[in-house]
């Protein structure tokens, strides 16, 4: 009866652990339902071309006032032909939804997305000039909760699967920070069946 016994015991410590792992579940449903009614809500807005290379096309969206197309161009000596697509700029949410009403719905073979990591840190990158190389701060990766870094990226994860064909790939880039998170709303929004495998580089 001893050890039966000592074997039901819990530390204080797995008491708190628990409470912390259902609290990150409970954020994730939340996060999800609310990413869902954001998907719903928002407004494909609307896209108009800005240049032409022949097959390669620039778009913006008229929402988008930052970009600056001429610092985008290609570059000098392109072969314009060889190059085929069209870049779209602007919100990449209003963006998903736009393609999903429109020709793109369930037709898209491959989607790659280098989110935000959730480190909760300012991203900062460098830019070679004539005086050296400039550190440049790029954006923050900062969130008022875990629930709304969750919530941005799930609603872009539906916005994907809106227009993914039933053979597409989804390449989704984090590290440690939320990358389990990120694989449970992953499940719940393409199926779990449907995970293919993790690819770890260094």
């Amino acid at each position: 009866m001893g050890d039966h016994g000592e074997d039901n015991e819990v530390c204080p410590g797995d008491h708190k652990k628990q409470r912390l792992m259902m609290s990150r579940l409970e954020d994730l449903a939340a996060a999800l339902e609310d990413a869902r009614l954001e998907y719903e809500q928002v407004e494909s807005g609307s896209f108009k071309e800005l240049e032409r290379y022949e097959n390669y096309t620039y778009v913006k969206g008229e929402s988008e006032l930052t970009m600056d197309m001429e610092s985008h161009a290609l570059p000098e000596g392109a072969d314009a032909a060889s190059v085929d697509g069209t870049v779209y700029c602007g919100d990449n949410l209003a963006l998903l939804k736009y393609m999903a009403e429109g020709e793109y719905k369930g037709r898209i073979g491959m989607v790659y997305i280098d989110p935000p990591f959730f480190t909760e840190k300012k991203q900062s990158g460098s830019q070679v000039t004539s005086m050296g190389v400039v550190r440049t701060n790029e954006y923050e990766d900062s969130w008022d909760s875990f629930r709304d870094y969750m919530r941005e990226l799930a609603a872009r994860l539906i916005g994907i699967r809106e227009v993914l064909s039933d053979k597409g790939l989804v390449f989704i880039h984090l590290d440690w920070h939320a990358v389990h998170d990120v694989r449970v709303l992953a499940d719940e929004i393409f199926g779990e069946k449907n995970f293919v495998n993790e690819i770890i580089w260094t």
